[in-house]
C-alpha cells in the first residue's frame, strides 16, 4: 500500500513539474530552441486553448502611431468618411469596452487581418438595402514616435500630428456579397 501511494505521489510531482516547467518555457520570448522544446506539447496546448502568449499585447516596441480613416463609396455615389474606434477621441469607458477593437487595428491590420472582415466591421452599421455600400477605401495614417530623451518638441500628452499616409487597400464590397 505504502509503495503504491509512493508511486501515485512521484506520478502527480513528475506531472506538476512538466506542467509548470512547459508553462515557463511558453512564456518566454519566442525562439527557435523554445519552438523545438514545446513541438511535442503544441497538440496539447492548442487542443485545450492554452496558447495564448503575452506577446499579443506587447510583442514589439511602437515605433510610430497611427489611425486608420476609409472613404465607403454608395451605390447612388455618395462618399462617406468612416474610421474605426480610436482611444483619442473615445471617453475612458468607452476605450475600456472597444480596446479589442483598437488593438486589432493599431497592431494587426496590413499584417494579418483579412481585408475581408475588416471591411464588413468598418460597413456594418451602415448596410442599407436602399443604397449599400459599394466600396471601402482605406487609408493609414502615422507619425514616427520620438525617441525617449530625444530633443524633441513632442511628448507624450502632445504626439506629433500624424502627417505620413498609405493607401492600404480597396475592397470592393459588390464583389464580395456576389461570393
Amino acid at each position: 500500500m505504502l509503495q503504491l501511494h509512493c508511486l501515485i505521489q512521484s506520478i502527480l510531482s513528475i506531472i506538476s513539474v512538466s506542467y509548470f516547467l512547459i508553462v515557463a518555457l511558453w512564456l518566454l520570448p519566442q525562439n527557435v530552441v523554445i519552438d523545438q522544446l514545446l513541438a511535442p506539447v503544441r497538440p496539447f496546448f492548442f487542443f485545450f486553448h492554452l496558447d495564448q502568449r503575452w506577446a499579443f499585447y506587447a510583442h514589439f516596441d511602437r515605433k510610430t502611431n497611427c489611425h486608420y480613416s476609409g472613404e465607403l463609396t454608395f451605390d447612388d455615389g455618395t462618399v462617406m468618411i468612416v474610421e474605426p474606434p480610436r482611444l483619442d477621441k473615445l471617453s475612458y469607458f468607452e476605450g475600456i469596452r472597444k480596446e479589442k477593437s483598437i488593438v486589432l487595428f493599431t497592431y494587426y491590420l496590413g499584417n494579418q487581418w483579412d481585408y475581408h472582415d475588416c471591411a464588413k466591421y468598418l460597413t456594418r452599421p451602415f448596410e442599407n438595402s436602399l443604397n449599400p455600400p459599394k466600396y471601402l477605401s482605406l487609408n493609414k495614417f502615422w507619425s514616427d514616435i520620438p525617441v525617449p530623451g530625444s530633443n524633441s518638441l513632442y511628448s507624450r500628452e502632445h504626439p506629433p500630428p500624424h502627417d505620413q499616409m498609405t493607401h492600404l487597400f480597396t475592397y470592393d464590397l459588390k464583389k464580395a456579397s456576389e461570393k
